[in-house]
């Protein structure tokens, strides 16, 4: 039976969807809403109504018979409370009260819009709503959780909906079932995520603001006492520290560029110090992915590189080198393309190969007030 679906992706002033048959690309848009209409409204979920009629417009003009085309199910990004386990949500009331009681905050708004959206898009097609969790509080082992002092503790949220799209990718093409594969998952995008895989979930993991190797614009692990040192020395205010370990950290505070493309075109010109700050970064993937393997007792089916820094083959090819003693099987995805992300969710669940969750599932399994 062929399926029909449609990812719908809200950014700040666009809107990306994208129509898909059977895992393959019906059509693709991006809509560039006006930025002084979204002004008017007081924060982006309060968008849904104006977004709903620029997505309805464009989907009838997909159609060439007129009207809604039958969908199976609409699908977007959400951001759930923390003690949420990943995975692929039906988008009902409970899911609704679960994002009212989030802290406020523009970016996780966004992720609201998503919900509302595919909703509305969904209930005329007599589809169904899906919401997949963008980013995860990773359920690891507990054993990985201890920083060291009893306020602090690892596992901070990461994306994982990109990861487990790789995993389940990597695990189809090896020929093993997803919950039998043991494999690191290094996904290299703004903020790097280094994570061990096995049981069909996330064991372990390091991401580039807490810990592991630096990334594009993220430090990676720092030495705490010099970080105190420079908090109180006057001369960073905390806003300064927060964007140099946040926003203009890693690769970025070595090269003044944010973009691994870029560095890569001028260490081929003959930038020497370019070159070193690619290598640097790869060697510390290499020496997290080592250390993630630990976790699997060395039993390392597959090494996974992902995300846009991907694409740039003198990193990967410093990271391969680096790590093609643990397994023979390195295999990469350029990229990250969250619409077919999302559009794979869907197609699992309709497919039955994966059941979609409801906040009843939650309670029941986890013993949580729904309240809460």
């Amino acid at each position: 039976m062929a399926f029909r679906v449609l990812a719908v992706y809200p950014r700040d002033v666009t809107t990306r969807i994208g129509l898909f048959e059977d895992g393959s690309d019906v059509m693709r848009r991006e809509i560039r809403h006006d930025e002084k209409e979204l002004a008017k409204f007081h924060n982006a979920a309060n968008q849904w109504s104006h977004r709903l009629r620029a997505i309805e417009e464009l989907l009838s003009e997909w159609n060439p018979l007129g009207g809604a085309p039958p969908i199976d199910a609409v699908i977007s990004l959400v951001w759930l409370p923390r003690d949420f386990p990943d995975g692929v949500y039906l988008v009902d009331c409970g899911l609704f009260e679960s994002l009212d009681r989030l802290p406020p905050g523009e970016n996780l708004s966004y992720l609201s819009l998503g919900a509302l959206l595919a909703e509305a898009l969904s209930r005329p097609r007599g589809g169904a709503a899906y919401a997949v969790s963008a980013f995860s509080s990773v359920e690891m082992d507990q054993i990985a959780r201890l920083s060291g002092l009893p306020e602090l503790s690892f596992g901070r949220t990461f994306q994982s909906i990109a990861v487990k799209d790789a995993m389940i990718r990597a695990s189809a093409e090896i020929g093993m079932e997803f919950e039998n594969i043991s494999a690191i998952a290094a996904h290299l995008g703004k903020n790097f995520t280094i994570c061990a895989y096995s049981g069909g979930r996330v064991r372990d993991l390091s991401v580039s603001n807490e810990r592991g190797p630096f990334s594009t614009a993220r430090p990676g692990a720092l030495p705490a006492a010099e970080i105190i040192r420079m908090a109180y020395s006057g001369s960073w205010s905390r806003d300064e520290l927060l964007e140099s370990i946040m926003v203009s950290g890693g690769m970025a505070s070595y090269t003044g560029i944010t973009d691994l493309a870029e560095v890569s075109r001028s260490a081929s010109r003959g930038d020497a110090f370019a070159g070193f700050v690619t290598r640097s970064m790869a060697y510390q993937v290499a020496q997290e992915i080592s250390a993630q393997a630990t976790m699997l007792c060395g039993k390392v089916d597959a090494i996974v590189l992902t995300g846009g820094c991907a694409n740039d083959e003198a990193l990967t090819d410093v990271i391969k080198e680096g790590v093609s003693w643990i397994t023979d099987k390195i295999i990469v995805y350029p990229g990250t393309d969250r619409l077919m992300i999302m559009a794979n969710c869907a197609f699992r669940v309709l497919c039955g190969k994966e059941r979609a969750l409801s906040l009843g599932d939650i309670v029941t399994a986890y013993g949580r007030d729904s309240s809460r």
